[in-house]
């Protein structure tokens, strides 16, 4: 009996340090794009519109500023990962940040909502 419990607790704990060791590569993974690839395309679409450079660096600076909730989602989810450890998965606790969470949820999308629809009416000519 105590073996079939410390057997479903190891699972519980595994898939939680699963889940952790898959949050540190995407964080890994968006860092590595800040620090690679958008300056590149920052330079990349400079030289090849160079009328448009101050728009390019603009969108560039709403893709590295959109990096900032993605990390506080990813810090978010990891304390509740934690709470998850410590069998306080449902306390009053993690219920709060499940709500903070949401908030910070519907804030990124707004903020990306807002960013993108004057890029969408340029498009379109209107």
């Amino acid at each position: 009996m105590l073996t079939k419990i410390n057997d479903l607790l190891f699972k519980k704990r595994g898939s939680t340090h699963f889940l952790r060791f898959v949050i540190f590569l995407m964080g890994t993974g968006v860092l590595a794009l800040c620090i690679f690839a958008l300056p590149s395309v920052w330079k990349g679409g400079s030289a090849e519109f160079p009328s448009a450079s101050q728009a390019v660096f603009l969108i560039v600076l709403g893709l590295y500023a959109t990096t900032i909730p993605f990390y506080v989602a990813l810090w978010q989810t990891l304390k509740l990962l934690r709470y998850i450890d410590q069998n306080k998965a449902f306390s009053d606790l993690s219920v709060k940040d499940i709500t903070k969470y949401k908030i910070l949820c519907n804030h990124h999308c707004r903020f990306i909502c807002r960013r993108c629809s004057p890029l969408a009416s340029y498009r379109r000519g209107g």
